[in-house]
């Protein structure tokens, strides 16, 4: 059997009601950095459109709303395909496992600093296995192997390996709030910071165009992905980065303040 149960735990306690209450006691703690990461994603996706638009007069109707938007869409999106991605997936759930009087787990979770933080909170610890690579330090081949086998004796409680055939699951998410724009607010990235963003955008596509005109003409047909990955390492040397900084700099006087009402507004487009 392959196993790599690499966010796999054993709880201090094999009492379940006494387990039980340890995690109801940390939701609070869950919830906070899930509202937290929920605003900051708004926040930097609304700031990003609003100054888009500022720097191209297009104009940008309801910026928070649409964020709030493509969030909840990234989400979908994630549940239905299973893809990773830590900058919007913040469900954190622990399949619970009784076995021989001990009670084990595996949490799934995209956000690492979360599940460090809960292992610090103390009432549960790292209980890893993986058969690809060699055991981390500390560990003999026999402790290793043993803890294998354990990990392999757990999951063969459901025919097809399943842990949440092995026991139940506990879900730390909160119900899903929209987040508002006064609450968002502080969480906008830095000027210096939204001006990079900008200008790396900026530059990276003058760049893409650039590469590509100059494939054109040659066999076989560029592949657009390709000439994407070059046109960002183009600006991660010296002078790319040296570029990026002189275009943030002239960026950023360009750059609003972003205040509630322009995220709950947006800017109108420049007359022609």
């Amino acid at each position: 059997m392959s196993t790599k149960i690499y966010d796999g735990i054993r709880f201090r306690s094999s009492d379940l009601l006494e387990i039980h209450a340890q995690l109801t006691a940390y939701r609070p703690v869950v919830a906070k950095a899930v509202e937290e990461s929920t605003l900051r994603y708004v926040a930097t996706i609304a700031s990003d459109a609003i100054d888009k638009a500022a720097l191209t007069g297009a104009g940008v109707e309801s910026p928070i709303w649409d964020a709030r938007q493509k969030l909840n869409e990234r989400q979908e999106e994630i549940k239905r395909t299973g893809c990773r991605d830590p900058s919007a997936d913040f469900d954190f759930t622990i399949t619970i496992m009784p076995y021989q009087g001990a009670v084990y787990g595996i949490v799934f979770c995209e956000q690492d600093g979360w599940k460090d933080a809960m292992l610090g909170a103390g009432f549960a610890e790292a209980f890893p296995y993986w058969n690809n690579t060699d055991p981390p330090e500390g560990f003999t081949d026999e402790a290793w192997e043993e803890r294998g086998e354990l990990w392999n004796a757990i999951l063969a409680q459901d025919e097809w390996d399943r842990p949440v055939g092995c026991g139940f699951t506990y879900d730390f998410l909160p119900p899903t709030r929209y987040p508002a724009a006064e609450a968002a607010l502080p969480f906008v990235p830095a000027l210096e910071k939204r001006a990079r963003a900008q200008a790396f955008n900026r530059l990276i596509e003058a760049e893409y165009q650039r590469l590509l005109k100059a494939a054109q003409d040659g066999e076989p047909k560029p592949d657009p992905l390709r000439v994407v990955i070059a046109a960002e390492r183009a600006l991660r040397t010296d002078d790319g980065k040296a570029r990026v900084v002189a275009e943030s700099e002239r960026i950023a006087p360009l750059l609003p303040e972003i205040t509630t009402s322009l995220l709950i507004d947006g800017l109108p487009a420049k007359a022609a």
